[in-house]
Formats: C-alpha cells, sequence, structure tokens
C-alpha cells in the first residue's frame, strides 16, 4: 500500500515530470500544484484534507 508521502510524490510527478526545470516554472503555478495536493480529500484522513489537520494542529 502506498503511503500519503508516496501518493504526493506522484501527484508531484503528475504535475512536474523528473527533470522538470524549475526555473522555468512560474511561483503561481508551484503554488497552485500545492494547493491541489493540500486540498485533496483523503481517505486515509477520514475524508480530511492535508490542510485542515495541519491548521487544527499547528496553527
Amino acid at each position: 500500500m502506498d503511503t500519503v508521502v508516496g501518493k504526493d510524490h506522484k501527484s508531484a510527478i503528475h504535475w512536474f515530470p523528473k527533470g522538470t526545470d524549475f526555473n522555468n516554472v512560474s511561483q503561481q503555478k508551484i503554488n497552485w500544484v500545492v494547493n491541489v495536493i493540500n486540498e485533496k480529500l483523503r481517505h486515509i484522513l477520514n475524508w480530511r484534507t492535508a490542510k485542515d489537520l495541519f491548521l487544527e494542529n499547528f496553527i
């Protein structure tokens, strides 16, 4: 079974394939991808988002 981190890595590779030159990627696109990943509902988190759990536990 994949871990949450492993699945996030696969998600990042979907948007930024191996070898992507991040000098050619806008900060806006990076922020958008991070938000997509962090706001995804996850079964392993009881259908909550990583962002929700972070805000509850660290803010």
